[in-house]
Parts: C-alpha cells; sequence; structure tokens
C-alpha cells in the first residue's frame, strides 16, 4: 500500500490503523476528520508527506512514530492537542508551526528529530514536557513563548546546534539537563527562575556568558559542568550552597563572586577549574569540602574573612597553610568557623592554656585524614575544659563560703572534702546547677591552688587551675 485516502465521514483514524505499513508514501485526508489516533502512523517508514485537514482537533500518542522520511507536515490552527511521542525520531522533519491552542508540548512529542531546523512555538502555549525537543541536532534558535513557566528535564538536551534561547521574562523552572550539550554563547536567566536544575548547562562547551537573576535560591548538582568557555559567575546572594560539581571542569573560569550568605561550598564544586587562581571566601561559609577545589592548579590564594587570616598568622600556621588551597586547610578552615575556634581561643588568657592550643593547632598538618575529624574534636574539648575552668576560683569561694563546718584558709580541709570534685565535675560534665545563681563578686585566694599535691588524689581538672 503506497497511497491512502481518508473520506470525510471518517471522523477518527483508529489506533494503529495503518501502523507499520512500511511502503505507504502519501496520504490524503479530507475534511471532517477530527482526531488522529494513537500509532495510527507509527513505523511507516516510507511516508514522506501528509495533508492534515483543519478539521483535526487532536493528535494522539506516537501518531507518527519514528516516520524516518517524514518531511512535512502542516498542522491545522484548530489543533488543541498533541500527544506524547507524536512525532518521535522523526528523523527527516525540517519544519513544525505548533498552532495556536495548542496549552502542552508533551513528552518525547519531536524527540530525536534531527533535521529539525525551524520550530516556531505559539504565544499562549504553557509548558515544554520532559525530552520534548530532546536530541533536535539541527536547532538553532529557539524563543520560548511569554506564558510558559515550566521548561521540562531534558527539553532540549543534546541540541547540538542550538546556539541561542530567548526566555522569557515569567519564567519559574529550567529543569535538569534541558540544555545540556547544546551550543549555546549566552545565556541570560530570568528573574522569576529559582532553581537551575542538575546538569541543566553542562557540557555546553562554548558558553562564555551566564547572568543569574537576584532573586536565584539554589543551584543544584553540576548545573555548569565542563563549561569549558565560561569565563567568570556571579553568584546571587540567595543562593547558600554550591554543590557537588557545580562548576567542576569549567576550564576557563578566570573569575568568581561568592555572595555573603552563602554557607557551603560542596564537593568537587569547583573540580579541575585551571584557570582559577584566587578566590575569596565570604566570611558566612561554615563548610568548605576538602576536595572543593581538587585539580584547580593555578589557584594560589583562598582568601577567607579577616578573622580567619589574622588568626592564621597569629598562629604560625602560614608554613602549611599553603594560601588556603589544600583539602586539610578547608577542613581546618570549617572546623574553626563551625567552633568559633579564632574567637574561643583569644579569650584565653593563661599562657600554658594557649600554648598548649598552640602546640595542638601545629601539628595539624601530620595528623591522618582518618583521625583528622576527632583530633578536632580533642581541640574542642581542650578549649572546653579551660572555657569552664575560668569560674573554677569563683565557684570553689562560694562552696567554701557555704559549707559549715570549714574555714576558708584551711587548705587541708578544702583538699581533704568533696568541694573540688564537686565544683570540677559541674565544670566539665556535672549538674551542680545551684551554685550557677549564687556566685559571689569576691575572689578565691591563690594559696590554695599552690598547695603540694603530695597524698592527695586531685580530682581532673584541678591541676589546670595553677594556670589561672
Amino acid at each position: 500500500m503506497i497511497n491512502v485516502q481518508v473520506v470525510s465521514a471518517v471522523r477518527k483514524i483508529k489506533k494503529r490503523a495503518f501502523s507499520q505499513c512500511s511502503q505507504l508514501m502519501n496520504v490524503r485526508i479530507d475534511e471532517g476528520l477530527e482526531e488522529i489516533g494513537d500509532s495510527a502512523f507509527a513505523d511507516c517508514e516510507s511516508l514522506d508527506c501528509i495533508d492534515i485537514p483543519s478539521s483535526v482537533k487532536k493528535i494522539c500518542e506516537r501518531a507518527f512514530y519514528s516516520c524516518l522520511h517524514l518531511k512535512n507536515v502542516e498542522l491545522p490552527k484548530g489543533l488543541k492537542s498533541i500527544g506524547e511521542y507524536a512525532f518521535w525520531n522523526c528523523k527527516s522533519l525540517l519544519d513544525i508551526v505548533i498552532p495556536p491552542l495548542v496549552k502542552v508540548i508533551p513528552q518525547f512529542a519531536f524527540d530525536g528529530c534531527s533535521e529539525l531546523r525551524n520550530v516556531t512555538l505559539p504565544k499562549e502555549l504553557r509548558k515544554l514536557e520532559f525530552r520534548s525537543f530532546c536530541e533536535c541536532t539541527s536547532l538553532s534558535t529557539i524563543v520560548i513563548p511569554p506564558y510558559v513557566k515550566v521548561i521540562g528535564n531534558l527539553a532540549f538536551f543534546g541540541c547540538s546546534e542550538l546556539i541561542n534561547v530567548e526566555f522569557p521574562q515569567g519564567l519559574e523552572v529550567i529543569g535538569d539537563h534541558s540544555f545540556q550539550r547544546t551550543s549555546l554563547h549566552s545565556v541570560s536567566i530570568p528573574p522569576a527562575v529559582k532553581v537551575i536544575g542538575k546538569f541543566t548547562f553542562s557540557e555546553c562547551l562554548l558558553l562564555e556568558h551566564v547572568e543569574l537573576p537576584a532573586g536565584l535560591e539554589e543551584i543544584l548538582e553540576l548545573a555548569f559542568t565542563r563549561c569549558t568557555s565560561l569565563h567568570s559567575i556571579i553568584i546571587p546572594p540567595a543562593v547558600t550552597v554550591i554543590p557537588h560539581g557545580a562548576f567542576s571542569h569549567c576550564l576557563g573560569l578566570t573569575d568568581v563572586t561568592l555572595p555573603e550568605g552563602l554557607e557551603k561550598i560542596g564537593n568537587n564544586a569547583f573540580h579541575t577549574c585551571t584557570s582559577l587562581n584566587a578566590i575569596v571566601i565570604p566570611s558566612s561559609v561554615t563548610e568548605i569540602h576538602e576536595k572543593a577545589f581538587l585539580q584547580c592548579s593555578e589557584l594560589t590564594h583562598v582568601q577567607f574573612c579577616r578573622e580567619i587570616e589574622e588568626f592564621i598568622s597569629g598562629e604560625s600556621m602560614r608554613g602549611w597553610w599553603n594560601g588556603g588551597v589544600l583539602g586539610i586547610s578547608l577542613l581546618t578552615y570549617s572546623f574553626f568557623v563551625q567552633c568559633n575556634i579564632p574567637k574561643r581561643v583569644g579569650l584565653v588568657e593563661a599562657t600554658s592554656w594557649r600554648r598548649s592550643i598552640h602546640d595542638m593547632l601545629s601539628r595539624i598538618p601530620s595528623i591522618t585524614r582518618e583521625d583528622l575529624i576527632s583530633y578536632f574534636l580533642s581541640i574542642d574539648s581542650k578549649l572546653f575544659l579551660y572555657e569552664n575552668l575560668k569560674d573554677a576560683p569563683l565557684l570553689l569561694e562560694l562552696a567554701i563560703n557555704q559549707s559549715s563546718g570549714i574555714v576558708n584558709t584551711n587548705i587541708d580541709a578544702i583538699l581533704n572534702g568533696d568541694l573540688i570534685s564537686r565544683v570540677l565535675s559541674y565544670l566539665t560534665e556535672g549538674d551542680w546547677e545551684e551554685i550557677l545563681y549564687q556566685v559571689p563578686n569576691s575572689i578565691l585566694g591563690r594559696a590554695y591552688i599552690t598547695k603540694r599535691k603530695s597524698t592527695f588524689d586531685l580530682p581532673i581538672g584541678f591541676m589546670e587551675l595553677r594556670n589561672i
């Protein structure tokens, strides 16, 4: 069967009516037809031309599925819906004008139409669904109509010749992988977009300029990975996380501006950005993954906030800090910020206590990666002990003054009793809460601190009081 004519009395071409008619080349349909059913002409490999009358309102799923030689289709102006996979893999299709009443381009509708060069979308279109124009490798430009709110996942994935896309101002969602492996040169994201999806612009090798809107809140994993021509990026102020691989392998990236308010830089966020030589970390960042800047071969300096930079210099850590670019430096930075180490060390007044913390900090580069977190915890614990022991003399005096039968100058009586144990237990791990609410203004004399230990088995922490 080579030629088919559908007469005017037919209102619907039923499901699979001409499916797999491999010799069918020409179809003429008279006015009166309203619906082309599911898979009606699916796999008609020789079909190259079809006239669809103005009476057709609906083209169902897979209606022209894999019609490999179909070149020209004129859709009627009264058409209201196009089904999923309707023109999937129509590799010879050259142009398509979507009629004005169509509101949605469904999933896989024109997927794999590798010769499709021109697409005209209607003004009233609302949504482009999953893989709607995926791998249309001859498509060079697309204008997204003004009322489209959602561009679905993989909508234009693999459109390797796509160099220009015009987004509407009201666009809200750009889906995962939606423009991956395209040839876009420049992208300006509309102000209503809150999220850039996973792999959205990844492997856009010619993408040089990206403008992100001020209201953007999230950039998802690998969103711009392997955009090798991208030179600079300004992250908007509402973004709190640079996630895994977001800008990895952006070989031409030289300028990155991170906002105050950013909290985390994730694993491989800027992996192999080999042109990046410096970056400024906002003071709001509390976590940087040790591999965030892995293989950034030209990166010589990561500039942190003034408090961290001054602390590093003051503690003589520059010798191993190496500009903050190493994984151990980034992990240490996260520890410093999360545990407020610079401020806490600055409040330690006793010289020997400060020396003890300094020695622990200097040993950080010698600690194995597996033991580093526990080592950080030991530093934090030591500071916690010092902070609490600061109040020990005051609390001890209160305890002594309140304890009947003990004269506060009788050192032996003090040491032989349980007061020190009770106070230090409270300070380090106990719950002797009543002392907190009754601290006097006077200061305990230091005589008892210098008492020889001799026969006394003093509780843990007591000897640290010598340094107050």
